[in-house]
């Protein structure tokens, strides 16, 4: 839930790290990209963007999904 309020306020590094935590919890890749559609219908397109640029760097730091 935070990553996604993190992503909607525009936080790139909080959100990402709060993504990576939730990763370490066990949330899978495709709950994380569910998120960020969320974000996508609340915030629009700017949102959606900063989102899946966070899960690239997150899914390309840890080797992938």
């Amino acid at each position: 839930m935070h990553f996604g309020q993190l992503v909607v306020l525009g936080h790139a590094g909080l959100a990402l790290r709060h993504a990576a935590a939730a990763r370490r919890s066990g949330a899978t890749p495709k709950e994380l990209i569910g998120v960020v559609e969320t974000a996508l219908v609340t915030a629009g397109m700017p949102a959606y963007r900063l989102g899946i640029s966070v899960l690239e760097e997150l899914l390309a730091d840890s080797g992938g999904p």
